[in-house]
């Protein structure tokens, strides 16, 4: 059969109009307020379904895709383009007749025969037949007055016509799925989570709470709608919860203090490994308040296992110490908060301490140099990220000290040394100062050293503030691209195979002239690191995205929201790393 491509399929702008009709309808749903719970679950598994066909196109940059192209260059699109282009018509056109009381569909019989059709059955007929516009002529709910609409879907719902629609739904767009997956990895299907109207909420409402209990739909999308809701709710809600309960522990802790580190080192609570974390407050700080923040992060770390991508180690509460109790003396002058997490036993190492010349741990893990393993971590943390801040949470101190490398378990090599195999996947940990990214969470003051300082943007540098504005051209307020810039310094670091501090000591020590400061360590980055060190040692693909984390204003451009920042982020960061294999 002569494939009807070249006359409109290889159009991104003719499949994208069709995505955008379903999306249109989509974006209807969410200023329908519904009357009942059954038409509520209703446009959330609709809208779900519909997000899968948002990300499916995202993927293949049919929609979402600044770069002018008059085709898909790919065989499959050449080939298919007429099956394709189809099952986008059919798509529309059953979402255009949510309330419809006829059972009529193009193409096929009836909803009844294309759904009982297997998926291959359904393919051969979309391919065989020409395309055509079939939904043109019909009634979009677009334009249609709402509270009309709320009846007819009652009634569509009541007759069962508008589940039979949704149930086709989902099979096309699974069918598109199967038979025409984007490039990249397959665990990109999480990626819908990013569009769905769901998780695009800033408030707690119905929808979220509807997804956080699909585990069998989708246990991903379900998991990080469940943490969203609780990272955005208030800790007064989140005391009623049956499930909060962010322990405060009392048991013996002995801690083993030959770490290198003063914020995290390893140790035994009853007995058990656990890797600590500790945050210091001074003594006359108000711990009425600074509490129940520490139980809110304690509650979102226990929550945070249910989702693998976010790389959080199990935290079972934590400890809080006293001026007078051990192991603070009386005339200290601060307070301290520790987390413990559970690990197996023996030791953690940080990716700092790994990049350090001066510690002798660093020679055990000199498989970590390969680029493999390099371009692994950065898979793992970017993709981490990506995810923590969908569900609205700030980490607020990713920096090589935060990125841990615990026991995983297995048994040990006999060799001296340990490979890059047994450190296994990295872990973020930092999560002390970590917030909602909300101007109504507040923002927690804390003491910065210089080294923390070359991890944040030359506008976020210091102490927080609170601050109405939350984009990076304001000074004082912690964002999303704070975090993408440390991120950014981060792939640095593995780029030069040195840590901040020593790319900072060997800048002073080259150019005792030159005072380093924020916006001088950035430059040396931005023009000196990067295109030359980075972009020799890990290629330009990495090199190019280190510089677009550094640049940090995928969420801060003009008319950008969430869900552009967090698509974008996607397609320059995450995707961009998961073509850097050595």
């Amino acid at each position: 059969m002569e494939s009807h491509y070249n006359t409109f399929a290889a159009s991104t702008g003719l499949l994208g109009n069709l995505i955008q009709g379903c999306l249109a309808v989509s974006n209807f749903l969410d200023r329908v307020e519904h009357a009942d719970e059954l038409a509520n679950q209703f446009t959330a598994r609709l809208q779900f379904h519909l997000s899968r066909l948002h990300w499916w196109s995202c993927r293949w940059k049919i929609i979402h895709d600044e770069s002018p192209s008059n085709g898909i260059p790919d065989a499959r699109f050449q080939m298919y383009g007429n099956a394709i282009a189809n099952y986008l018509e059919l798509i529309l056109h059953n979402v255009r007749h949510l309330t419809s009381q006829q059972d009529s569909i193009p193409i096929f019989k009836n909803t009844r025969s294309a759904q009982a059709s297997s998926a291959s059955e359904r393919f051969s007929k979309l391919l065989s037949t020409p395309w055509k516009e079939y939904s043109g002529s019909s009634t979009e709910p677009t334009h249609e007055n709402i509270s009309n609409f709320t009846d007819r879907l009652k009634w569509a719902l009541q007759n069962g016509s508008a589940m039979q629609r949704l149930e086709l739904l989902e099979y096309l767009v699974r069918d598109l799925e199967g038979f025409f997956p984007p490039p990249g990895p397959s665990s990109d299907i999480s990626g819908a989570v990013l569009v769905n109207p769901a998780l695009m909420t800033e408030q707690g409402d119905w929808k979220l709470r509807w997804l956080s209990a699909q585990t069998d739909m989708d246990p991903f999308a379900a998991s990080l709608a469940w943490l969203k809701a609780t990272t955005i709710s208030h800790i007064n809600d989140l005391k009623l919860s049956p499930d909060y309960n962010p322990q405060r522990l009392h048991d013996m802790l002995i801690r083993d203090r030959r770490s290198t580190s003063d914020r995290h080192y390893t140790g035994h609570y009853n007995g058990s490994p656990v890797l600590i974390e500790k945050k210091t407050v001074p003594r006359r700080a108000n711990n009425d308040l600074i509490r129940p923040r520490i139980e809110k992060v304690v509650h979102l770390l226990q929550a945070s296992q249910r989702i693998q991508e976010l790389r959080t180690l199990p935290c079972i509460g934590y400890i809080y110490t006293q001026p007078g109790e051990c192991p603070l003396s009386i005339n200290d002058e601060n307070c301290t908060y520790e987390f413990l997490y559970t690990i197996h036993a023996g030791p953690a190492i940080s990716l700092r301490e790994i990049l350090s010349s001066e510690s002798k741990k660093a020679d055990k893990y000199k498989e970590v140099r390969p680029l493999n393993k390099r371009f692994e971590i950065a898979r793992t943390l970017s993709r981490a990220l990506l995810y923590l801040h969908a569900a609205e949470w700030l980490h607020k101190g990713i920096r090589s000290s935060s990125i841990m490398f615990v026991p995983s378990g297995q048994p040990i090599s006999k060799s001296k040394e340990t490979n890059a195999s047994q450190l296994g996947r990295p872990y973020l940990v930092g999560f002390e100062y970590s917030r909602l990214a909300s101007n109504d969470e507040g923002t927690e003051n804390h003491a910065t050293t210089v080294e923390d300082n070359l991890y944040r943007h030359p506008d976020a540098q210091g102490l927080d503030t609170t601050d109405e504005e939350s984009y990076i051209g304001k000074t004082g307020r912690f964002t999303k691209d704070h975090d993408i810039y440390s991120l950014g310094v981060t792939l640095v670091e593995m780029g030069v195979y040195k840590s901040a501090k020593r790319i900072a000591d060997d800048f002073q020590r080259e150019r005792s002239s030159h005072a380093l400061n924020a916006k001088t360590f950035h430059k040396h980055m931005t023009d000196t690191l990067i295109p030359q060190n980075v972009t020799f040692n890990m290629g330009e693909v990495y090199a190019r995205v280190a510089f677009r984390c550094l640049q940090a204003n995928f969420y801060s451009l003009p008319g950008r929201n969430n869900q552009d920042g967090s698509i974008a982020f996607y397609k320059e960061v995450v995707s961009q790393l998961e073509l850097c294999r050595a």
